[in-house]
């Protein structure tokens, strides 16, 4: 792949390689987006990606959807999503989510004797620059000789989700993507050294979150690596033009764990029950100067339970 078209498509490549590596990502993403209640266990599959239409000249062209799946529910009920990411805001993704799935349903179209059944899977918009014109939903309506249908498509901006919502909700499959968040102030980060501290400090608490629900077991390594990873490559790429931004940015989540009590417990091999690996994060969390808001938001424990835990400890 030449240089040029990696750096253009990074974003997408970013988040197709998440969702395909790590679909179990997209179930708090997809309860966020419609409303759901999927658990944690619930399967997800993934669906053909690549749909031809045949176009009036007798052409056909592909049309590529960026994900594509089924959540199937521990119930065994099943629905199909289609997912976009787009860096910008553009014109023309209405029209493309419609030729999608007209794509989807004709391919799955199932065809009786005297009626034809179609059906479009629930779509969704993750815009990961957006501006005050952009809506939280988008529709689709199409009349009919009999009357009209319309469907709401959701639309999720980056700008909308804290560190502190992505972890409270679960949202990891976001953080790769948190740069565009505080995209407009990169450039002040760069000749303000307080403003850099901040931007780095903030990075820095995804790291030891990310961490923190490694040590708990809500993780494994391999997810958390790649994570950090993956928000590497996007780093990299918009803060190419602030060098100070993206020297810090990589230094911080370069995929170092951080040395800290919990992870001596955790790689000694104690068998230690659930409440006592919470007990030694939260204290190893507040150690590390995390707020009591983030430990909340990481761990889900209550305000209550981690100011008692910290006090005992004698941290608080």
């Amino acid at each position: 792949m030449e240089k040029g078209e990696y750096k253009a498509t990074i974003y997408d490549d970013v988040w197709r390689t998440i969702v395909h590596d790590f679909p179990n990502l997209l179930i708090a993403f997809v309860n966020e987006l419609f409303s759901e209640s999927y658990s944690n266990d619930a399967r997800v599959e993934f669906l053909q990606d690549t749909h031809e239409q045949k176009m009036p000249d007798g052409t056909v062209e592909k049309r590529i959807t960026d994900t594509y799946f089924r959540i199937i529910d521990r119930d065994g009920t099943a629905k199909k999503y289609h997912l976009e990411c787009q860096s910008t805001v553009d014109s023309s993704m209405l029209v493309r989510l419609f030729e999608y799935g007209a794509c989807i349903a004709l391919d799955d179209a199932v065809q009786e004797n005297d009626r034809i059944i179609l059906e479009f899977p629930n779509a969704a918009v993750l815009f990961l620059r957006s501006n005050r014109n952009t809506p939280d939903f988008m529709s689709i309506e199409l009349k009919t000789p009999d009357g009209s249908v319309s469907y709401k498509i959701p639309v999720a901006k980056m700008q909308n989700y804290t560190i502190d919502i992505m972890f409270k909700k679960r949202l990891l499959i976001l953080f790769p993507f948190y740069l565009f968040v505080v995209e407009k102030s990169l450039k002040e980060c760069e000749a303000d050294s307080d403003k850099l501290a901040e931007l780095l400090n903030s990075l820095q608490s995804i790291v030891k979150g990310l961490d923190a629900l490694l040590l708990l077991g809500d993780i494994d390594e391999l997810t958390r690596n790649s994570i950090l990873e993956f928000s590497n490559m996007v780093n990299i790429h918009l803060a190419r033009n602030y060098a100070m931004v993206r020297k810090g940015a990589e230094d911080i989540m370069g995929g170092k764990i951080l040395e800290y009590e919990a992870k001596i417990i955790y790689q000694n091999g104690q068998r230690v029950g659930r409440e006592e690996k919470e007990t030694s994060m939260i204290v190893s969390m507040l150690k590390n100067k995390l707020s009591l808001e983030q430990i909340v938001n990481i761990t889900g424990l209550t305000m209550e339970k981690i100011v008692s835990i910290g006090r005992q400890a004698a941290v608080l």
